[in-house]
């Protein structure tokens, strides 16, 4: 599978439940400021951005309609994907590299790719070497690995990698490898250093839980997370 398609720098996850908007009714009224989010993400340089909505269940249709939105507006300027929905994510449409994320526990990758075909991009959560192993034989096209760090925007979160593993999941993958799990400014070269194509972010990028940053300000996290990924060349 080609490699080259995803650039170097940083995966801005777009978590509604971070951003409160956690009923139905919420995310519809909130629907303008989503759309604000994304394409503060675009301008500040992310290299891709993930619309992550827990509350909302799988082919909602606000969920599909805030991932053809954001698509619509940014997918020109970098890769949208929707994590965990293959009934949404099967609206692809003529959007070149965009696609679903899944996890451990999500929908088998074998699957995902026969509903979604061959032009879709697919993520793949890893969270040990075995199954970035494993990974070599499945049809996606980039692995997350974490969480490097502890996290909060996990209930259950898995068992902390940290750096050294990070560095061996991306020597051993063979697929680009993108570091998740409570990353801040300060990390963005330690994991540059290791390979890793990408550092996923959440609250780095959109504050913290209870306050989050408005679009704007979201976007100036995320250019100074990009910008110091640049710094560590």
């Amino acid at each position: 599978m080609k490699s080259s398609w995803l650039r170097p720098g940083i995966y801005a996850i777009l978590d509604t439940g971070r951003l409160g908007w956690t009923t139905p009714a919420r995310f519809e009224r909130a629907f303008p400021t989503l759309i604000a989010y994304g394409s503060a993400a675009a301008a500040a340089g992310a290299c891709a951005l993930q619309l992550r909505t827990k509350s909302l269940r799988p082919g909602h249709e606000l969920r599909t309609a805030a991932y053809e939105a954001l698509r619509s507006r940014v997918s020109k300027y970098l890769p949208v994907f929707v994590d965990d929905d293959v009934e949404t994510a099967r609206f692809e449409g003529d959007w070149p590299d965009c696609g679903l994320h899944l996890g451990q526990n999500d929908m088998p990758p074998w699957e995902a790719r026969v509903l979604l075909g061959e032009e879709a991009r697919i993520g793949w959560s890893t969270h040990n070497l075995e199954q970035v192993l494993a990974a070599a034989k499945l049809p996606v096209d980039y692995l997350g690995f974490g969480p490097v760090r502890a996290t909060t925007s996990k209930r259950k979160a898995d068992d902390v990698t940290g750096f050294d593993a990070l560095r061996e999941a991306v020597a051993a993958a063979r697929q680009p490898v993108v570091a998740i799990g409570g990353l801040q400014l300060e990390d963005m070269a330690a994991v540059r250093q290791t390979g890793a194509r990408a550092a996923a972010v959440i609250g780095a990028w959109l504050g913290p839980q209870r306050t989050p940053f408005a679009p704007d300000e979201a976007g100036r996290a995320l250019a100074s997370l990009r910008r110091a990924w640049e710094d560590a060349q």
